[in-house]
């Protein structure tokens, strides 16, 4: 399952490792906290003290593992490309999209020598909305800045606020 180790001698002092060993809330930590679970084993400790059945260590370990796949394919777990994570999602024979960060190329066009440029921007997120403006010359060197947060009309709403 993509740990090896042997167990300690309490249960305390195993919960207390579990706590300090699997905090985060990426991919490779959900994992770990998904395969700690003891429901499974619980489940076939019950299984054979109350029904005389049992199941073997390789059937209750598919069960969990199957059980980790569905949650972790139902989940929306969104991880960047590393190679940690690459090689313990692909120990669980899990399916993954990375995350790619996307590099965007932006340009500015120069004004002439006797204008100058104003670029302003407005955006609109839940219950908060604000714009900015920069004002420069010929060479990129900033004039004047405004920005501001107002109550969230429209995206054009506010931009044009910052032509005013």
């Amino acid at each position: 399952m993509g740990y090896g180790r042997d167990c300690f001698d309490t249960w305390d002092v195993e919960l207390k490792w579990c706590q300090d060993e699997f905090k985060g809330d990426g991919a490779v930590a959900t994992i770990r906290k998904l395969y700690s679970y003891v429901y499974h084993i619980w489940k076939e400790r019950n299984r054979r003290v109350f029904s005389s059945q049992s199941l073997s260590v390789d059937g209750v370990s598919h069960i969990i593992v199957t059980d980790v796949r569905l949650r972790c394919i139902a989940s929306k777990l969104s991880e960047p490309d590393k190679p940690h994570t690459r090689r313990q999602l692909d120990a669980w024979g899990i399916d993954y999209v990375y995350k790619d960060k996307k590099v965007v190329a932006c340009s500015w066009l120069f004004p002439s020598e006797n204008e100058v440029m104003v670029n302003i921007d407005g955006a609109i997120k839940d219950a908060y909305a604000g714009s900015g403006a920069i004002i420069s010359d010929h060479m990129g060197t900033p004039l004047a800045a405004a920005c501001g947060g107002v109550v969230p009309t429209t995206v054009v709403a506010h931009e044009c606020r910052e032509l005013s």
